[in-house]
């Protein structure tokens, strides 16, 4: 249902009910399952998702880095922000760092920022991680941290240029809201290197149609 995007209101009340009543039964990786089928669905059901905070912040220690990934951008895509899950999170993101892929990286980085919460060190654990796996993320693994990077307002040179260099690398495949995205956090940044905003206007101006599409 999740991947379709469909919704049956009985149906998905009723698995909330029932998910409720049994969640201290459910394993890590159900409970960020879970936690991803209602968002990827748009479905904002606070009660489930209070729950699955509790059941998750319990056995979070055993979620590996998919669960983790998933159950944080699941809170952060229906604007959720329940503290005692995302500190949780976050420790777990520090101790598993190494193990996390480019995808990983760039959602977890883009789930903090949405929700605006993060400190110094899972930032610099997602720095490390990005250094490591420098050449493997795809254009909407790039401006995620990107843009993470600006919401979140951190200092750190080094970083911002690297990716900085990846986003001019990748940008003709980039989609107008990539662009946008891009040039936000530039602004934010306030990056004034002048050849890669114009190379960001080139391919803005070469996408105008799709914009607003």
């Amino acid at each position: 249902m999740a991947t379709l995007g469909w919704q049956d209101r009985p149906l998905l009340s009723a698995i909330s009910a029932q998910s409720m009543l049994r969640i201290e039964s459910f394993a890590p990786q159900h409970l960020s399952n879970l936690a991803w089928s209602f968002a990827k669905i748009g479905l904002k059901d606070l009660p489930l998702l209070d729950c699955l905070a509790d059941a998750s912040v319990g056995s979070i220690d055993k979620a590996d880095r998919q669960g983790l990934a998933n159950t944080a951008w699941a809170f952060a895509a229906l604007n959720v922000l329940n503290p005692p899950l995302m500190d949780a999170i976050r420790v777990q993101v520090q101790l598993k760092i190494l193990e996390f892929t480019s995808q990983h990286v760039a959602t977890t980085a883009w789930a903090f920022a949405k929700l605006v919460y993060a400190n110094a060190r899972v930032m610099d654990a997602i720095a490390l991680a990005f250094w490591r796996l420098l050449g493997e993320f795809d254009t909407q693994g790039v401006v995620n941290i990107l843009w993470a990077v600006a919401k979140l307002l951190v200092e750190d040179n080094p970083l911002v240029d690297a990716l900085s260099a990846a986003a001019s690398d990748l940008m003709a495949q980039m989609s107008p809201v990539d662009l946008s995205n891009l040039s936000w956090a530039f602004a934010t940044l306030q990056c004034f290197d002048e050849p890669l905003l114009s190379r960001i206007t080139g391919f803005a101006v070469e996408k105008l149609p799709q914009f607003g599409s």
